[in-house]
């Protein structure tokens, strides 16, 4: 009795959460671009660039991004690292996406992000962390978005036109 108790708790609590959530997933591939380099000595440098590049999601829309990047890397890893990243999707409405680093090695990485400032539809997205990982091969950056979004939210992103 005490078992089905439990399984009953447990069903009840999960069929009817208005917090149950869906992954929400974003592949973003891009060209970098270095827009400035500051080498205080052969081990310790500061880098400003940006990635400009399109982005496809799980539910088939898809899109323009434009990410700038502030990184200062020191014996081959980052030290410090911010970003800022914009979401253009293919009904033209925006939303913006930051992050802070501050591990990592030069050639990938992996970290978290927060998006913001989405206009409507996309504002269902608001505060919304994700995780991330991102690559480089020569001037590409090769990424992958992770992000829970309630259930309720699904059907949205599902109807972007």
């Amino acid at each position: 009795m005490k078992y089905l108790l439990i399984l009953f708790f447990f069903f009840t609590n999960h069929a009817f959460s208005e917090d149950t959530v869906s992954k929400y997933t974003l592949t973003s591939n891009g060209k970098v671009k270095i827009i400035t380099e500051h080498k205080y000595s052969d081990k310790h440098y500061y880098k400003n660039y940006v990635i400009k590049g399109t982005f496809e999601d799980n539910f088939g829309n898809y899109g323009s991004n434009d990410v700038t990047v502030i990184a200062e890397y020191k014996d081959g890893k980052v030290i410090n690292l911010q970003w800022s990243s914009k979401f253009v999707y293919q009904n033209n409405k925006v939303i913006f996406a930051q992050g802070i680093r501050k591990k990592g090695i030069d050639e990938a990485g992996v970290g978290k992000a927060i998006l913001f400032s989405g206009e409507k539809p996309l504002d269902i997205l608001n505060n919304v962390e994700c995780n991330y990982a991102i690559k480089f091969f020569k001037k590409n950056s090769f990424s992958k978005w992770l992000c829970n979004i309630p259930d309720k939210n699904l059907n949205i992103l599902r109807n972007i036109n």
